[in-house]
């Protein structure tokens, strides 16, 4: 069962590249909410994220088994390389460990779990609406909330005291326009690789469309991560160098996939965010950590 895992994974749920994302969400979302940085908390607070991440991911293949296989049939299931009575399995033992980490680290957090939990189970079952995914952008938007509660989660697993501030506000903000361009990304595809199933961005709005959104959301998340700067209250002697030079180039690389539009250009566009994102949420840490 584990080698059908990591084959698994690779093509759904690649853990080297949501790392790069989640390793600085997490240091980021550790110093907001705590000063006193303890490096095993922090790694308690990504296997949650991970762990729960992969709950999300394992209900989304429970849900869309029928969807994929008739629109997605290279996808593992559909292909026989694992099977949705192993990946569940595989779900139990996530959340079972999720359960475990979050009340040993913090038993005051377990509610705010429990309550995420909850809502996944009416995610799985599509909020018991059988017309919801007639509707994308209504039925993507409901599960994307997930993301949020999981942020919510982090913060109280942190600090069992945690006190919503200023600087808690920004970072949530910036933290859910990252999650939310993350999933509009992944479901914004090069010209022709839309296929029959209706499920992407582009396929509803258009390309074009799509990546204006993007660009608005790019402002956003740029402008919200100076805002979350400033209300760190830290002597800034830092130079915003960097973190200027990563959005211009983000946002020439959405350029540059509306004129390419094929699977390289949308990569790198991808890959653009994601160093971007990263780094934003570096520079945040060090701020407050050092």
């Amino acid at each position: 069962m584990l080698r059908k895992l990591i084959r698994y994974q690779k093509q759904r749920f690649p853990i080297f590249i949501l790392l790069l994302s989640l390793i600085p969400a997490a240091l980021s979302s550790y110093a907001v909410s705590n000063n006193n940085f303890n490096l095993s908390l922090a790694i308690g607070i990504l296997l949650i994220s991970i762990l729960y991440l992969l709950h999300i991911r394992l209900i989304d293949e429970r849900r869309d088994f029928l969807h994929d296989s008739r629109y997605h049939k290279d996808r593992p299931i559909q292909r026989g390389i694992i099977s949705n009575k192993e990946l569940k399995i595989i779900d139990f033992v996530a959340i079972l460990l999720v359960i475990l980490l979050t009340v040993l680290i913090n038993i005051h957090a377990f509610p705010f779990l429990i309550t995420l939990l909850i809502y996944s189970y009416f995610a799985e079952k599509e909020f018991f609406l059988k017309k919801l995914r007639q509707y994308f952008l209504i039925y993507n938007s409901l599960n994307i909330v997930q993301m949020f509660l999981l942020q919510i989660l982090i913060y109280n697993v942190i600090s069992a005291h945690i006190q919503l501030n200023q600087l808690i506000s920004f970072h949530f903000i910036f933290t859910c326009l990252g999650t939310i361009i993350f999933e509009f990304l992944r479901k914004t595809n090069a010209t022709g690789t839309d296929g029959l199933g209706k499920d992407t961005y582009s396929y509803h709005l258009g390309l074009e469309n799509s990546i204006t959104i993007y660009f608005v959301m790019l402002i956003l998340i740029f402008f919200t991560f100076i805002a979350l700067v400033f209300s760190t209250q830290v002597s800034l002697n830092a130079i915003f160098l960097i973190p200027i030079a990563l959005f211009i180039i983000s946002i020439l690389s959405a350029f540059y996939f509306l004129a390419i539009r094929n699977s390289k250009a949308q990569l790198l566009t991808q890959l653009s965010f994601i160093c971007m994102y990263s780094v934003f949420n570096y520079y945040i840490f060090i701020l407050l950590t050092l």
